[in-house]
Parts: C-alpha cells; structure tokens; sequence
C-alpha cells in the first residue's frame, strides 16, 4: 500500500538590529515508525515583545507540544485529531502557568502562532493571530493553484486568549504533489503569493525564497516552511496482531517493568535527598555488619568454652599432686569485645550524626510541620502512654524489650 510521508523545509531569518519581535519555524524528527504510526508536527511561531523570556516561552511551546503528542497515553485509543487536540489543551496550561510564574507581560495582539500535524494524507493545524497560511494545488504539468486556506476555512481572526491559546483546529487532507506553505504576515508585504509559489514549487525548496529575502536588505524577522509529501513504497507502521502466538509477551512485560522502574524511581526519590540517602545506607549497613559479626563471634566463643567445658568434664584425667606456677587465663575473647565494643559504639555514633542530620533537614520540610502540627499531639498522646508503661518494667524485662527493637530495626 502505497504511503505519503511529510518532508518539511523551514527557514528563519533574524536580524540583530531587530529586537521587538521573535521568530521561529520547527519541524519534529520522530523515528521512521513514530512517523508512520503517529505523523510529523511543524510550525511558525512570532511573539512581538522585548522581554528576555520570550525565546523561552517559545521553546517551551514547542517542547510541551512534542512531549503531549507523541507520549500520550491515549496513543492506541484516540484518533490523531483527539490526540492533538489533546496536546494543544495541554499546551495551554504550559503557556499560562509560565506566562504566571515568570510574570511576562504580552500584547496578546502581537502573538502569532500556526502548528500541524501531518500523517500521510491528513492534515490538522491551529492558528492564533495573523499567519501566512496557503495551498500550492498540484493542477497537472508543473502547474499550480493558490488556495488561501484561513479564506477557504472560512477562519476569523480572533484575539487570543492568555489561558486558552489554542481554540480551534482545522483538518483537511492534501494530495502527494500538493505543498503546504506558512509564514510569518509580514512577507507577504515584500513579496506576492505568485513569486512566492515560483520560488517554492520549482525546486521544491526554500532555499530560493531564502535568496529573495536575503537580497531585500529588510531589517525584519522572517520564519516560514514549506511541506512536501513524498511517496513511500510501503508503510512501516507496526501491523495489528493477528494471532496471539505471535504476540511477544516477553517483550510488553519488559516495557511494562521498565515503566514501573521509572515510576517507582520517582516516588522513592521525594522520600529523601539524594546526598543523605546513600550516607545513611552506608552507616545503616556497616552497623548490621559489625553486629553480625558481633553476634557470630560471642555464638564461636560460647561453643568454644561449652566444647572444653565438655571435654573437660568427659576425660577425666589423674592431676598429679605437685604445685605448678599459676598461669594467667588468655583473654583473647574479652580483647576481642572490647574491640568489637569500641567499633559498635562509632557506628552508632556516626549512624547517630547522619539520623540527626537527616531529621533536621525533615523538620525543614513544610509537608512535615503540617503532619506533625495534624498528628502530632495524637503521636504524643499514645507514646507518652507507651513510655509510662515501659518505665514500670522491671530492669529485666526493659532490656528485653529494648533487644528485640534493636533487632527487628536491624535485621
């Protein structure tokens, strides 16, 4: 089946003397199969204004549009119209929460924006403002018709809106010799759409009408591009399963388990900062360390004496009786609890630090004080009533206690 893929050229030229006003034309480049299954998106965008975050707010549009589009969630349900209109609502709210939070003044007058999305034959497009928008009409033999498309679609000029920019979009399809053109209004004040049509469609460039520009001399910001289909013998785009047996579950299970990662990455990394999370690990481990090894060197010194206790006790051996010189008992154990004790004791001394380090920067957090200011007297209520308990343990029963915390916190 034969399959119409989008080529788009845009230009953009910008003068250093002209400030007042920003230009930009852009195209996407998703893979081969992202374009076959989910089109191209491109667009002229002109912000007339001075303040030094317009090329921000720009490329924020861009941006915002490319990630809406082409990572949608709805990618397999909705139609390509939905999913762009889909992106534009979202566009929307980028552009007003950017404009509020780095308080940019606009003209809203002044701003000028056309996006498409082009797959195979189907054309989309939104426009705010006042932009260049036409048709070259293959009519046979190299020759060409001007199709003002905003006058054929019957499209009002509206004043936008700072929290609704986008408010309308345009389908339509066009055929594989068609080329879609848009621009920036003001070169339609140097050229006619006639020079412009003969310098687009002769070459199937924009390289000439770049040249025309340039030889005007003109002061002005100019953006446009022109879009071309051509002919691919085959479409790529992933075929439907048919049969189950050739679904690869392996493959969507991975997919899945990659996502899941990601998300659960995410969530863990608002729980602590990065810089006190791997310290307190790193204390946390080497304290179950040392303990461990505590624990399996008195576990090796209680066999150790319960083994010569026993020998002891079962070969019973004639002691001559002679005095013989006192020999003092090896204190290899005890030397090597007091080293033990002497590491416990820096562990927890260092596992202290990073605990009192990581709750100060806790207490910082507004999240915290509002739980505590909610919780908080409740959370006192019940340990004080827990602590008074544990205070009337016997001495025996309190070091009980304490052990088996240690231990469920460690192990």
């Amino acid at each position: 089946m034969a399959y119409l893929r989008a080529k788009v050229e845009h230009l953009v030229i910008e003068n250093a003397e002209q400030q007042d006003t920003v230009v930009r034309s852009f195209t996407t480049k998703p893979t081969s199969v992202m374009a076959d299954r989910s089109g191209k998106l491109f667009g002229v965008i002109e912000i007339g204004s001075r303040h030094r975050e317009v090329p921000r707010l720009i490329d924020l549009i861009i941006d915002e549009l490319k990630e809406s589009y082409y990572h949608s969630e709805s990618q397999i349900t909705a139609t390509l119209s939905e999913r762009f209109e889909a992106a534009l609502k979202k566009t929307n709210l980028a552009i007003a929460s950017f404009i509020e939070s780095e308080q940019i003044t606009l003209d809203l007058e002044r701003v000028h924006i056309a996006v498409g999305l082009s797959h195979n034959q189907e054309l989309h497009f939104a426009v705010v403002g006042d932009v260049g928008m036409m048709l070259f009409y293959h009519a046979g033999r190299g020759q060409y018709r001007i199709i003002n498309i905003l006058e054929n679609t019957k499209t009002t000029l509206q004043v936008p809106d700072p929290i609704k920019l986008f408010t309308q979009v345009i389908s339509g399809k066009m055929r594989q010799r068609d080329i879609l053109f848009m621009t920036t209004a003001n070169l339609l004040d140097y050229f006619s759409l006639e020079s412009i049509k003969t310098a687009v469609t002769e070459n199937s460039s924009v390289e000439q009408l770049k040249a025309l520009i340039e030889r005007t001399k003109s002061r002005e910001n100019f953006a446009a591009l022109a879009l071309f289909l051509e002919r691919v013998a085959d479409s790529p785009a992933v075929k439907p399963v048919t049969n189950l047996a050739e679904f690869n579950y392996a493959e969507a299970a991975s997919q899945d388990s990659i996502k899941e990662l990601i998300r659960t990455e995410r969530e863990t990394a608002k729980l602590l900062t990065p810089s006190i999370l791997p310290e307190l690990k790193k204390y946390v481990v080497g304290f179950r360390e040392a303990f461990g090894t505590y624990l399996k060197k008195a576990s090796a010194g209680s066999l150790h004496t319960y083994q010569r206790s026993r020998s002891t006790h079962t070969v019973r051996r004639p002691v001559p009786a002679m005095k013989t010189a006192q020999t003092p008992r090896p204190r290899l154990i005890e030397a090597d609890f007091s080293k033990l004790q002497e590491q416990l004791q820096r562990r927890a001394a260092q596992a202290q630090a990073q605990v009192k380090k990581f709750s100060g920067n806790l207490e910082q957090q507004p999240a915290w004080r509002n739980f505590l200011k909610k919780f908080g007297p409740l959370f006192e209520r019940l340990l004080g009533g827990v602590w008074h308990r544990f205070q009337q343990f016997p001495r025996s029963t309190k070091l009980l206690v304490s052990a088996v915390v240690a231990l469920t916190v460690l192990f």
